[in-house]
């Protein structure tokens, strides 16, 4: 007759094999931890390690950042009617620059119709904004300056597109003596400069306004507070489609295609859950003869 197992035995068998299966245990992880990268592992030689150097391969001279972003406009020849109909080569005669005609077309845009309000609210079509405000069907404010500004630039070949700020609308223009997108604003018939008296473009004049340094508005018209109004530019978008001519779309389709400057991402909220958005100002502010600079570059390049 085979004699019990006593509870010290059994006891003893299991302790023993608990210590079995715990020391294997830590040898399979031991395993498993030196086949993990270092750079996962978090350890102290990890975070003393020096970050890899990546040198610049290409001379910052032959850079040419392409936005990442489509910006449309509308041709001289499409706006051919309206330039003809509205006697706009008269309008700037005698213009020395790009800047010059800016300015020249710009004075004449507001001296059109007093601001008034745009109801019902005319297309983004200059010649059927200047007809129903001239046959006072309705009236127009900063945004339909705009778009009678914009279109008369684009109607002698030159770019200019739409830009928002805070409850106002506003114009870049491509300057070519100064290489750079020049802000105009047709409601004060006005453009902006630094101490100097260069002319800003909208990033600049909002940097200007965020680090609290002096901005001075250009003006033929009044504006009732400064300060206020340049506060305006704390937040601003650029649209990338100004071709509204030869491709119409509705109102309620325009936040599709403003691209606001964004500088943290926190700030997303305060715009239209339909915008675009950029922290990055190489995309809104870019070389527009990137094309020309590439056709160059490509009759140069070795066969």
């Amino acid at each position: 007759m085979s004699k019990p197992i006593s509870k010290k035995t059994v006891w003893i068998v299991s302790l023993g094999f608990f210590i079995i299966l715990s020391v294997y245990t830590l040898f399979q992880y031991q395993k498993i931890k030196t086949r993990i990268p270092a750079e996962k592992t978090g350890t102290r030689a990890n975070k003393d390690r020096k970050p890899i150097r990546v040198p610049q391969f290409v001379a910052l001279e032959k850079v040419f950042y392409r936005s990442r972003f489509y910006f449309t406009f509308d041709s001289p020849q499409t706006l051919e009617e309206y330039r003809e109909t509205e006697n706009l080569d008269g309008v700037v005669e005698g213009w020395e620059n790009d800047f010059d005609l800016a300015r020249k077309l710009m004075n004449w845009c507001r001296a059109q119709w007093e601001p008034g309000r745009p109801d019902p609210y005319p297309p983004i079509n200059a010649m059927e904004i200047l007809r129903e405000i001239r046959a006072k069907r309705t009236g127009g404010f900063c945004a339909q300056y705009n778009y009678i500004f914009v279109q008369g630039l684009q109607s002698f070949g030159i770019l200019a597109r739409y830009a928002t700020i805070l409850h106002h609308e506003i114009t870049e223009v491509w300057i070519q003596q100064y290489q750079k997108w020049i802000c105009f604003d047709p409601l004060y018939d006005a453009y902006y400069t630094d101490q100097l008296g260069t002319p800003l473009t909208v990033l600049e004049i909002h940097q200007q306004v965020k680090n609290q340094r002096p901005v001075r508005i250009r003006a033929n018209q009044p504006v009732a507070d400064v300060d206020s109004h340049l506060q305006q530019f704390r937040q601003f978008a650029i649209w990338i489609k100004n071709n509204h001519i030869s491709s119409p779309i509705n109102f309620s389709d325009l936040e599709y295609f403003k691209v606001y400057f964004i500088e943290s991402p926190d700030l997303k909220t305060s715009i239209p859950s339909k915008a675009l958005s950029t922290a990055n100002p190489a995309d809104l502010y870019f070389n527009p003869d990137y094309e020309k600079h590439q056709k160059v570059a490509s009759a140069q390049a070795p066969a």
